[in-house]
């Protein structure tokens, strides 16, 4: 499907407001409804749940249907504003839910998706919410939103959009490009970190082209890329499975983070500030932007990080923005008293040909598990 023909008929049905968590399955439609659109009438939200309270806001103020896109793996956190502030018994607030479907049963995806896909369509009947496995044929798809549309404004209630994997075609959008022969790249920024950190440190990373850029450094540098965790799926929750295992080792322990997953859940950093030792060492890679689900922009450029951070209780904040500061810097980090926050800047984008992990999410954690076993504690 055109992007430019799915955006006009909901244009047709009335749709002028949109806000939601990019997806890769949704992208080439985003970036087409990011081109149409003012900041005003699009607004990229920390996480799901908060786009449906944006949404929510946006009705009660102009009575108009809004439309929220999410990628169904974070259907999750939209769950209590679906069953607790938009349902019928509550405030009864029509929206349209457009969801990405990810591990849609055989359709092949990532191991993190696979849960999600099969008990998708088990979630929606469970809430009693009306959904829509939407059509690439056309006719029958403008039938199908003449259908929603009716059904959401009658009834005054939230309908689901199912789409499938590849079902939007390429939409090439002007996307700013950092100049990378001046700026860290995220895999640069990997392969400096890994250098300079200890055997015996604890690696926490998290989802998406982070842990698999940092899984191909570890075997080009000869290195087990199961001795570090690489968290799949759970996006944001990365410092809270850091901050676990802090708690119960002396070793240091580096969080890996990226600014989409931070601001995500955001609440988890004066948690960190409160609870976690002295080695809690928490990097955020902020290139800005949403890049493994298609590269939009996040919020963090509005975020003054080192008033976030010691506002949280975080004892120290560095900064690296180029690569001639980076070892001296890093070593500095690593050596501070914590909870410490450094924060890379990175430029966006990935090597085209990154591959997944050859090993499964249980097999990291078996690994894992024994080379916790086996370090100095």
């Amino acid at each position: 499907m055109k992007p430019e023909v799915f955006f006009q008929v909901l244009k047709e049905q009335g749709v002028e407001f949109y806000t939601g968590v990019p997806d890769s399955t949704l992208k080439h439609f985003c970036f087409f409804m990011d081109s149409q659109t003012s900041q005003n009438s699009h607004i990229i939200a920390a996480n799901e749940g908060s786009a449906i309270g944006i949404a929510t806001g946006y009705y009660l103020s102009t009575g108009k249907v809004p439309l929220v896109y999410m990628q169904n793996s974070g259907f999750g956190n939209a769950l209590n504003p679906i069953t607790s502030l938009v349902d019928e018994t509550v405030f009864s607030i029509p929206m349209i839910i457009m969801m990405g479907w990810r591990g849609e049963p055989g359709v092949k995806d990532a191991i993190q998706h696979k849960k999600d896909g099969e008990v998708q369509e088990d979630i929606l009947k469970s809430l009693n919410l009306s959904y829509t496995h939407i059509s690439n044929d056309l006719v029958e798809m403008k039938n199908q939103m003449e259908d929603i549309f009716d059904s959401v404004k009658n009834n005054n209630e939230p309908h689901v959009i199912l789409v499938s994997k590849n079902y939007f075609q390429r939409f090439n959008s002007q996307q700013v490009v950092i100049d990378k022969a001046n700026f860290l790249t995220r895999e640069m920024a990997l392969t400096h970190i890994i250098n300079n950190i200890e055997d015996d440190d604890v690696v926490v990373s998290t989802t998406g082209k982070c842990s698999r850029e940092l899984y191909e450094i570890r075997k080009k540098l000869y290195m087990n890329p199961d001795r570090d965790l690489r968290i799949v799926g759970s996006m944001g929750h990365v410092s809270s499975v850091a901050l676990g295992l802090s708690i119960n080792i002396s070793n240091q322990v580096i969080c890996i983070d990226g600014d989409g997953s931070l601001i995500m859940h955001m609440g988890t950093l004066p948690t960190i500030g409160k609870y976690s030792k002295n080695n809690f060492k928490h990097i955020i890679l902020n290139n800005f932007s949403h890049d493994s689900v298609g590269g939009q922009d996040t919020s963090s450029n509005y975020i003054d990080y080192e008033n976030l951070a010691y506002s949280t209780s975080y004892k120290n904040y560095f900064q690296i923005d180029n690569k001639a500061s980076f070892v001296d810097l890093f070593k500095s980090f690593r050596a501070s008293e914590g909870p410490s926050f450094l924060e890379i800047v990175v430029s966006k984008g990935s090597n085209e040909n990154l591959t997944r992990p050859k090993t499964t999410p249980l097999d990291n954690r078996k690994y894992f598990m024994n080379f916790l076993k086996n370090i100095d504690r």
